[in-house]
């Protein structure tokens, strides 16, 4: 098999469904999160045995050497993330937007 593909993921509590589903593939790797708060992210990444972590999106997609990002953030991120990624050469996995119910 060949190399794994680095994986870093960005996001709050649902972000951790995403590490967990990734664990299971063989072929990628998660090598960063990503959170907003310091001690969220190290501990994120201290649990799941991942070797960096991040406060600063730009930065991460910058320096941690990822073949992809996954986005499990607010809708309104959902954008100028994904815009941000593929301008690094990123392959993104983006969070479907919720919808609301009507009525």
């Amino acid at each position: 098999m060949g190399q794994k593909i680095k994986m870093g993921v960005v996001g709050g509590s649902f972000s951790e469904v995403h590490i967990q589903g990734f664990r299971h593939c063989s072929e990628l790797e998660v090598t960063a999160v990503c959170r907003r708060q310091e001690e969220l992210a190290k501990e994120m990444a201290r649990k799941y045995e991942i070797g960096r972590h991040y406060t600063n999106f730009l930065k991460m997609i910058e320096t941690a050497g990822l073949d992809a990002v996954s986005l499990a953030v607010p809708n309104r991120l959902h954008y100028p993330m994904t815009l941000q990624a593929l301008e690094s050469g990123k392959h993104v996995i983006c969070e479907k937007p919720s919808v609301q119910p009507k009525g």
